[in-house]
């Protein structure tokens, strides 16, 4: 059985406007690669997981994501929306670290 994913591209107009201003001071040095693909692919299959098992994993990702970037995200946050930011801003940031070499 193959599995389906859906794509996403990570674009700054997909961050809610009440989490841009945190999503472009974050620091996300310390985001690890493991994260950042356990995010990706957390929003590329969400929605083909039951709602019990999204919830749980939305959690540990959300503690794992909050204690390897600073400041934390907001906890009133959608983890969705939180994800979205910080890979929005890994992909931007590693984009303009690579044109300006």
């Amino acid at each position: 059985m193959r599995r389906r994913e859906r794509t996403w591209s990570a674009r700054s107009d997909q961050i809610p406007p009440d989490l841009q201003a945190w999503a472009e001071a974050v620091d996300i040095s310390r985001l690890s690669d493991r994260t950042a693909r356990r995010a990706d692919r957390y929003l590329r299959t969400y929605r083909y997981t039951n709602w019990f098992a999204r919830r749980e994993e939305a959690a540990r990702l959300m503690a794992v994501i909050t204690s390897e970037v600073s400041p934390p995200p907001p906890l009133s946050l959608n983890p969705l929306d939180v994800f979205v930011a910080v890979l929005t801003m890994r992909a931007e940031r590693k984009d303009a670290g690579t044109t300006e070499s």
